[in-house]
C-alpha cells in the first residue's frame, strides 16, 4: 500500500518538474537545502518562498512587456535572478 502512495505522489512530482524548468527546481531545491543547514527549515522554507514570489513579480513585469527572459535561477547566499534580453526597448525619461 505504502508503495502504491509513493507512486501516486511521484505522478505529481513529474508534472510539477514539467511545468517547471528543470534548472529552476534544482536551484531552489539546493538553495533550500543550504538555508535549511545553516539556520533551519522553517527559516529556509519562509526565505525561498519570499524568493519566489519577487522575483515572479519581476517575470511578470517583463512578461508584460514582451522582453525574453531564461527561467528563474537561485544561488544561495547571493540571489535570486533571471536573465533577461539586452537589447530590450527601455522608457526614456
Amino acid at each position: 500500500m505504502r508503495r502504491f502512495f509513493l507512486l501516486a505522489k511521484a505522478k505529481y512530482a513529474v508534472a510539477v518538474l514539467k511545468l517547471a524548468k528543470l534548472g529552476t527546481v534544482i536551484s531552489l531545491f539546493v538553495s533550500l537545502w543550504v538555508y535549511a543547514v545553516f539556520f533551519g527549515w522553517k527559516f529556509a522554507f519562509a526565505l525561498m518562498y519570499n524568493m519566489i514570489i519577487h522575483e515572479s513579480g519581476h517575470l511578470i513585469a517583463a512578461k508584460q512587456r514582451h522582453v525574453k527572459t531564461s527561467p528563474m535561477f537561485f544561488i544561495p547566499f547571493c540571489r535570486g535572478g533571471y536573465r533577461h534580453e539586452r537589447n530590450a526597448e527601455t522608457r526614456e525619461g
